[in-house]
This record gives C-alpha cells, sequence and structure tokens, in this order.
C-alpha cells in the first residue's frame, strides 16, 4: 500500500504499537517517515532516553497499518 503524506497510520517502532503520521516517504527504499506519538511506559532500549513525546521515525511500510479510529 502507498501512504501518502499527512495520512493517520498506526506505527510500529522498536515492536510497540502507537498512532503516527506519514510525513514523508523513500519512491523505492520501502521506509516511510512518520510523525510517532511514543508510549511513555514502554522501552524502546538504548534511545529510550532520547525520543521525544511526538519523535520523528523511519520504518519500514510493512511496519504501518492504515488507522481508522479506535483501536487503542
Amino acid at each position: 500500500m502507498k501512504y501518502r503524506s499527512g495520512q493517520d497510520v498506526w506505527v510500529t517502532f522498536c515492536g510497540v504499537r502507537s498512532r503516527g503520521e506519514v510525513i514523508g516517504h523513500g519512491r523505492t527504499s520501502g521506509y516511510v517517515m512518520c510523525r510517532y506519538m511514543i508510549d511513555p511506559t514502554a522501552d524502546y532500549g538504548g534511545i529510550t532516553a532520547r525520543l521525544d513525546p511526538v519523535s520523528t521515525v523511519c520504518v519500514r511500510e510493512s511496519d504501518l497499518e492504515p488507522y481508522a479510529g479506535g483501536g487503542e
């Protein structure tokens, strides 16, 4: 599926699924750049302390699902 800028999605980052928004993608790389609302109780490994509440992350397209509301 092709994601478009501004689209609300579920993002799985470091094994944690949370809401996010697509802000761009590589045309052939298979990666998508997203704004991601981190779960403040989750452990993201060594980067946990460096993540802002809303962070910019790049994930594979396979780590995204369309957000249709609910499911949190």
